[in-house]
This record gives structure tokens, C-alpha cells and sequence, in this order.
């Protein structure tokens, strides 16, 4: 029978229905406590595509991560104001034409039907969904892979260059999202070259995988030479790949998380903080500094070490990721995406686990069937098999999740409806010899696939009531974030990374007699732990108990002696106890730490001020303003110290410079309004008081000199 819709209208219709579903779904988590607060790898990429905005368009540093999606995010966050709903929803238009080209590429190497059925598949594939909503890179990894595929299927018996060209540059844009493709997009070349082989010139066939290959490296150019040009070090894309491979392959990985003997990966260290602590063990091993990517081939090293030292137990760890690539179980990375449910109706339908742990424990084994029942054709489904077969070891060489095995399953599901249809077709014949032995393997998968192997399977729900604490005190509801780390507590409760948590919602509220209650168990449980022991230090400088606040900030520093922070804190410390001499000493510290904090550089100025080396204190506070131009709190401070040095008319300059670098700042109007009455000018003394109190209306001082000035 006829089908009743074109290709071209199937494509629009499944992009339509594909892209309502996942509307549907952004709309019902729009109230969950995420939507708003993202964690782990989409806070890295927030703040990435923030710095981009805010910093640095091409930054300082090569590139740790493939760049393509933090600088797509970017340009998202400057187009919708960064509104997280409609970023988004763009993403979710990405998602729902990724649909439509797994049904294009359907058709280019199975039937219509096949097609179809995978296209419905992939539309209504949970993970898919759920990643692709998140400010994660798999949005636009997923759409031009299978652009890329769409392009070399479309034209592999068309000699012309110009798609290769386009084929080529659609792979490099995938690369700078995710360099791990570069592993595969050689063998598709060797693919063309066996393709070709007898049909067109040998001369030919070498000119179009130029082209193929020009095109792959036309993005990737421009990244080397960043690299190169910002940091003297010409990385390729970025410098994960040895950080990753060893994350993967070391004497305590088991394959699901991140984990090094060397350095401790918790929730209590942040990815900025992660990419630090890998490059400094590396450049405390070898004795001196390295670059990012010698830090890269450290790491490299070592994993091979592991697996030449012990190949046993790299061959069992190789072999665990390979059940735990195929298994039904959806190991999440981000948060649990089981629990994540309760959040939509349309994941608690799309995705269980009730011993058949859909959507994956059911289509992995149809795929595989499919695989299995289409190995004749493997000359014509070399691309799609080659992309398939080849991704898997790009996986389980480093972490298996469900997230990471997302590129693999448009075309999964390309077999898997091969596989559905087929043994439709079957049953209707009544053929059942044909049948019998396609069924078994399958019914075998089905049920192998869906059992727990090596403890896969196990929820953290401590881990998920600590996330969900995190998020609920970033948003401001510090009562719903106490009675979630308390829920961890009850399932954790020598977990210190949930005490700092609990302790640092409970200073946020004011409590800090509660708050240092908390962070001291979590230092009793862990003398080392360098934020909880940070964050006690502010603590009691809030309660003015300045010895032990010395104490701890002193612990803070030694344990994260790149991070500014606890000595900024000390030098505060050190003024509270009215030591203004190692206050400076603190502060000089810090420059060689951090030599651009322009807030440091007034710190200082306002100190040398006090003491009266004027000539130092200026220069301090130059040197904040050249580095940050529009720093209003630089201004505000020099012009305090001149005013107290009597120059009254530098004074006014430096405060309505500070006016004007922060039109909603108000001390400096105070303080000009006072000069102004000083000097006798009561008009620009009234206009000063005007503005004031515009900002606020309420301020106590500006409202006292108003009334001073009337009467």
C-alpha cells in the first residue's frame, strides 16, 4: 500500500511531533529545583560560555575541552538574555531535526518503513530527550554526526568533491565538540577508498579523500593556532584526552565514575579546580613546569603504565565497561535519571526500570538483533557499521554512561526498527524456521541486557538529596536545602563534603553558631578537606573570634595554595585584630598567586593609605584601574585617601569617576555631598543628595544631609 506522506512531509511531521514531546517536557521540568541550577558539566559550560561573553572571546589557555558548544552557548546566552527556557528550547529545535536526519538516513540505507519506525524511536527516545535539554555538548555532537553520515550516504556513488568537502568540514565541526571522532572519521575514509576502488580513477579517489580530509581539518585549524597563539603550546583541540584516558584506566577505576589514586574526585572539587589539581600533581612529579599538553602525555603515560604493568586487570576493566556499554541500566553523570521522574510525566513513561529497564534494555538487543540479521550486507552498511562498531572502543576506553553512549543510538535504533520489522514480516509469513532462531537470540539479549552486572544498577541517594541541597541553597530556599542534607545525613553520615554543605547553608541563613557546628565535623571527619576548613575560618570571623579564624583560614590556604580566597580573608583577619602590617604581607601574597586581582591592588592601596605612604597607595590603586577599568570600588577608595590627605579636589574627580563607572553605587554621592558642604558648593551638595536618594530612598545618611541642606 502507498504510503499516504512523502519523504519531505514524513521528515516535517516527525521533526513536529518529535519537537512537541520534548516541548511537553521542558514545560513540566520548568518547576524543578535544576531548571535553573546546573550542576557539574553544565556549570562548567555555563561558566564557560559566561567568560567567553563577560572575559575573553578566545581566553588564555588552550583549550581543556573540544570548545564548539561553549562558544555555541554563548552566543545563546547573548541572544536570549540568558534565559535558560528558551536556550534551551533551541536546543530542543536541534534535537527534533536530529530526529528527522536519523529518518533520512533510514532511507538512504534501509526501506521506508525501517525509517519510519526509527525515526518514531528516536523521537521518542528518553535519553535523547533528557540530555539534549541540558546545556551539555551531545545536542550538537548527535545532529552533525548524523549530518556528517547523511552527506557520505547521499553521495557515495557521487565522485564529485564538493560533498566530500562539506562531509569533511560537518566532521570537523564534531571534532571541536568532541575530539574523540577523530578515531573514527579515518576509517570512513578508508571506507570511500574501498568504495571507489574500481569505479573511478585511483588518482580520483585520492583527490576526494583530499578533499574529505581538507574539509575535516578547515575547523580544527583555527583551534590549533589559537592554542598555539594564546598559550605557545599547539594542541590540536584540547588537552583532556590523556586526563581522560587515565580517569579511565588506573589501578582504582571500575569503569562508571571518575576516579585517580592521585587526586581526590568528589563533590567537593569543581571542574576549574579539577583541570588544576591534574596539571600541578603532573608538574610536582616530573620537577618543573609543563605545558598542557605535556600534562596531557603525563597522563597518557601513565595509563599506559597500568595497562603494560598490569594487563590483566586492564583487559577485566576493559571487559567490564564492554557489559556495562550493553547493559539496560542508565548509569547518569549529572543527576539520577530515575529519580529525575518525578519531574515529568513524559520521562516517567519513556524511561523505567521494572526489570525490563527501558528505553535502552529494550532496544539494545533489537539493535544488536538487527546487527546480526543484516551481516550480509555489511559492503552496503559499511558507514553506519563502521561509525557504530568503531565508537564503542571511544567509549569503554575511558567512562561508560549513559550520556556517552548517546552517539551511537540514532543509529542503534536504525537496526533496531530493521529488527522489529523483520521479525513482523516473519511472524505475518508464518515462517517460523526463519523465525526461531533470530527470536531466541533476541528473547537471550533481552534478558541478559537487563540483568545487574558488577553492582551496575546501584543508586546513590545520598548523592541525589545532596545535589538536591546544593541547588535548593543556590536558589535561596535554605529551609528545603537543611532538610535534604539532613535526609543525606541519614544515609551518610561520614560524609564530610555534606556537613560543609549543611554549615555553609546555615551561614548564608545568619546561624553561624549552627553553620560552625557543622563545617567542624566535616574538619573532624577530614582535616584536609581545604573548602570546609575555609569556610569555618569566615564563620567565626563573623562571631569577631579572630584566633581561631586565623586558624583555619591559615589550614585553607596550605591545603589550596592556588586559591586567592582564604589569604584575602586572612589579610580581613589580620585589620579585625588591628595588624594592618600582616594584613599587607597577606595581601602581597595573594599577587603572587593571582597578579590581575584588581580588587587585591585597592586592598593594599587603602592599606598603605592608612599608614600613610601615600605614593605606594596611589600606585596600588592605579594599578587596580588599569586592570579593571570601571572598578567603581577602586575610585571610591583613592579618592577617600586623598580626601584625607586634604586634596579635595582630587578627591571629588576620583568620586564621580566612581559615580560614573556605577550609576547605582552610593557612597561615593555621600561622600561628595559631604565635600561639597565642605566646600561651601550647597547647589552640587543637593544635586549629590538628589541622586542618593533616588537609588535609595531609604538611606538613613543621605536622608541626614538632606535635612541638614534645608534647613
Amino acid at each position: 500500500m502507498k504510503a499516504s506522506l512523502n519523504h519531505k512531509q514524513w521528515a516535517v511531521l516527525i521533526f513536529g511531533a518529535a519537537l512537541i514531546v520534548r516541548l511537553i517536557y521542558l514545560l513540566q521540568i520548568k518547576s524543578n529545583p535544576f531548571f535553573l541550577s546546573p550542576m557539574v558539566d553544565e556549570l562548567w559550560n555555563i561558566r564557560w560560555a559566561t567568560d567567553i561573553l563577560e572575559k575573553s572571546f578566545f581566553g588564555d589557555e588552550v583549550y581543556f575541552r573540544g570548545p564548539l558548544y561553549p562558544y555555541l552557548l554563548a552566543f545563546w546566552l547573548k541572544i536570549t538574555s540568558a534565559d535558560y527556557f528558551w536556550i534551551r528550547l533551541i536546543q530542543m529545535f536541534i534535537s527534533a531535526a536530529s530526529v528527522s536526519l536519523t529518518y533520512l538516513l533510514g532511507r538512504e540505507f534501509f526501506s521506508e518503513r525501517v525509517a519510519r519506525l526509527a525515526s518514531v524511536f528516536h523521537a521518542l527516545y528518553a535519553m535523547l530527550i533528557f540530555y539534549e535539554a541540558m546545556f551539555l555538548i551531545p545536542v550538537i555532537f548527535i545532529f552533525l554526526n548524523l549530518l556528517g553520515l547523511l552527506i557520505l550516504a547521499r553521495n557515495r556513488d557521487n565522485p564529485l568533491k564538493k560533498p566530500y568537502l562539506l562531509a569533511g568540514l560537518i566532521f570537523g565541526l564534531a571534532a571541536i565538540a568532541r575530539p574523540n571522532i577523530l578515531l573514527i572519521v579515518p576509517l570512513l575514509g578508508l571506507w570511500l577508498f574501498f568504495h571507489f576502488r574500481g569505479k573511478i580513477k585511483t588518482r580520483s579517489i585520492a583527490v576526494l579523500l583530499l578533499v574529505f580530509f581538507l574539509g575535516l581539518f578547515l575547523p580544527i585549524a583555527p583551534v590549533t593556532v589559537r592554542n598555539y597563539v594564546v598559550a605557545d603550546d599547539p594542541v590540536l583541540i584540547s588537552s583532556q584526552g590523556g586526563v581522560n584516558l587515565y580517569i579511565g584506566n588506573n589501578t582504582v577505576a571500575e569503569g562508571l565514575t571518575m576516579m585517580m589514586p592521585e587526586i581526590r574526585l568528589d563533590s567537593r572539587i569543581s571542574w576549574d579546580q579539577f583541570t588544576t589539581a591534574v596539571a600541578d600533581y603532573a608538574k610536582e612529579d616530573v620537577g618543573h613546569d609543563l605545558k598542557p599538553s605535556d600534562v596531557s602525555a603525563y597522563w597518557t603515560n601513565k595509563a599506559k603504565q597500568f595497562i603494560f604493568e598490569h594487563p590483566d586487570r586492564f583487559l577485566g576493566l576493559t571487559f567490564r565497561k564492554l557489559v556495562y556499554f550493553f547493559s539496560g541500566f542508565e548509569n547518569s553523570d549529572q543527576t539520577d535519571i530515575y529519580d529525575f521522574r518525578q519531574y515529568s510525566s513524559v520521562m516517567s513513561i519513556l524511561v523505567f526500570d521494572y526489570g525490563l529497564k527501558f528505553p535502552y534494555g529494550f532496544f539494545a538487543p533489537l539493535g544488536l538483533l538487527g546487527l546480526w540479521l543484516c551481516r550480509r550486507r555489511f559492503k552496503e552498511l559499511a558507514p553506519l557499521l563502521i561509525f557504530f562498531f568503531a565508537y564503542i572502543p571511544t567509549v569503554i576506553l575511558f567512562l561508560v554512561t549513559a550520556r556517552h553512549r548517546l552517539t551511537v543510538i540514532p543509529v542503534l535504533l536504525l537496526f533496531a526498527a530493521f529488527a522489529l520489522i523483520w521479525l513482523y514480516d516473519q511472524i505475518k509469513k508464518r515462517d517460523w524456521k526463519r523465525i526461531l532462531m533470530p527470536a531466541g537470540m533476541g528473547l537471550v539479549l533481552l534478558i541478559i541486557l537487563n540483568i545487574n552486572f558488577f553492582d551496575l544498577g546501584f543508586r546513590n541517594e545520598p548523592q541525589i538529596h545532596f545535589n538536591l541541597a546544593m541547588t535548593h541553597s543556590r536558589q535561596g530556599d535554605y529551609e528545603a536545602a537543611i532538610r535534604e542534607y539532613r535526609l543525606a545525613l541519614e544515609q551518610a553520615p561520614s560524609v564530610p563534603s555534606i556537613y560543609n554543605g549543611l554549615g555553609q547553608t546555615y551561614f548564608n541563613m545568619g546561624r553561624f553558631q549552627d553553620a560552625i557546628r557543622q563545617l567542624s565535623h566535616a574538619v573532624s571527619l577530614d582535616s584536609e578537606y581545604g573548602d570546609a576548613q575555609f569556610n569555618l575560618g569566615l564563620a567565626y570571623m563573623e562571631m569577631n573570634e579572630f584566633d581561631r579564624a586565623e586558624r583555619h583560614l591559615r589550614a585553607a590556604a596550605e591545603l589550596m595554595p592556588d586559591r586567592a580566597e582564604p589569604l584575602i580573608n586572612l589579610s580581613e583577619v589580620h585589620m579585625g585584630k588591628n595588624d594592618p602590617a600582616s594584613a599587607v604581607d597577606v595581601l602581597e601574597r595573594v599577587l603572587d598567586i593571582d597578579p590581575d586581582n584588581h580588587i587585591v591592588y585597592t586592598k593594599l592601596g587603602v592599606l598603605y593609605g592608612r599608614a600613610g605612604d601615600t605614593a605606594a597607595a596611589f600606585g596600588y590603586f592605579d594599578q587596580s584601574l588599569q586592570i579593571a577599568p570601571g572598578y567603581a570600588p577602586g575610585y571610591l577608595n583613592w579618592g577617600n585617601i586623598l580626601l584625607i590627605n586634604g586634596d579635595t579636589t582630587a578627591a571629588i574627580d576620583k568620586y564621580q569617576k566612581a559615580v560614573g563607572a556605577d550609576t547605582m553605587i552610593t557612597e561615593p554621592l555621600y561622600n561628595l555631598a559631604v565635600v561639597y558642604i565642605r566646600t561651601g558648593d550647597l547647589a552640587n551638595a543637593r544635586k549629590s543628595v538628589e541622586a542618593l536618594l533616588k537609588i535609595a530612598p531609604d538611606n538613613k545618611r543621605g536622608l541626614q544631609l538632606k535635612r541638614r541642606l534645608e534647613n
